[in-house]
């Protein structure tokens, strides 16, 4: 293999290199319609997905999920749509009012804007059980404002974040976060660079993204919801 292998991890990184026809590329972590060769991706779909499912099956019913300022890109949109088939898989209903979305000049940081979500959630729909953060920054932000509403996790609320970032085991209690897998994809990319023929094709490699479970939901027969049946129970196997 004659020619050189760049790793770009944003799309600048392309643009920037774009022009070096002698370089085989690998996007990494990113994604664009018109690269030509291998582009390796967290599966952000199925690491949402399998979050709410988690909380649905563990009784939660009223799931938020909180995005931060750039709802727009792929991962994101990727994420939304494992929220909404979580629920649709199991014969829930989908309520967009659910769906928190912030636009760039609304708040700052991204703890900022769970902090500011979680505070508007709270006020439109007093029956939210579970907050599905889409990054740990988020969900941090999250905490602080059910703290100031004297909300306990996971006895209230139940939150999940995206990332399984430092963040996650140093808030208390600790989050329970959908892993993005860094390593398994620079790995990933590593492997893939001695094998020309990828370059001439343009496809993805999507890489697990699972659930890292942890303290910020509630997985024991004590989390009962008033609405539940006993079907429900016998469901989560908390009844034979």
């Amino acid at each position: 293999m004659n020619a050189e292998v760049a790793i770009i991890t944003s799309g600048g990184m392309l643009k920037e290199i774009a022009e070096k026809n002698n370089l085989n590329k690998i996007l990494l972590n990113c994604w664009n319609d018109n690269f030509q060769g291998i582009s390796i991706l967290p599966d952000d779909y199925n690491g949402s997905k399998n979050g709410v499912l988690h909380l649905l099956r563990n009784g939660y019913r009223n799931i938020a999920i909180i995005f931060g300022t750039d709802y727009w890109m792929k991962g994101y949109r990727d994420r939304l749509n494992g929220w909404r088939d979580a629920h649709l898989d199991l014969n829930f209903e989908v309520d967009q009012r659910l769906i928190l979305k912030t636009e760039k000049t609304e708040h700052g940081n991204e703890s900022k804007v769970g902090y500011y979500a979680t505070k508007k959630l709270l006020k439109i729909n007093k029956s939210v059980d579970a907050i599905f953060c889409t990054n740990d920054l988020i969900a941090m932000g999250t905490y602080q404002a059910l703290k100031e509403e004297k909300l306990e996790i996971p006895k209230d609320i139940a939150v999940i974040g995206y990332d399984n970032s430092n963040i996650a085991e140093n808030l208390k209690p600790e989050l329970t976060s959908v892993q993005l897998p860094h390593a398994e994809m620079t790995q990933k990319a590593i492997s893939h660079i001695l094998n020309e023929n990828i370059f001439r094709d343009n496809f993805k490699i999507y890489v697990d993204s699972p659930l890292i479970s942890r303290s910020s939901v509630s997985v024991s027969y004590t989390h009962l919801r008033a609405h539940e049946t006993r079907e429900d129970l016998v469901w989560r196997g908390l009844l034979g």
